[in-house]
């Protein structure tokens, strides 16, 4: 949706050509970092890991949106 709403808002338009070529074109901003798009419309890959970090799920990559650095090697479970 931040993607649609950036096209949208670049593009001055609703018109959905006018609206993919602006994003072939520019950077969007979103919650999963930057993204652009290459000739056939496609965005780069994107991975995110998480892992439970005291007892709470957290994202640990990619670095630039972790809410918690990796925890390694992960400690054995407790019995």
């Amino acid at each position: 949706m931040q993607t649609l709403e950036q096209g949208v808002t670049g593009s001055k338009s609703l018109d959905q050509t006018k609206i993919r070529d602006w994003l072939k074109k520019n950077k969007v901003n979103t919650i999963a970092g930057p993204m652009t798009f290459n000739k056939q419309g496609l965005p780069a890959p994107i991975n995110f890991a998480t892992q439970i970090i005291n007892g709470k799920v957290e994202l640990v990559f990619p670095k630039n949106i972790r809410t918690k650095e990796p925890v390694y090697p992960k400690p054995a479970w407790k019995k």
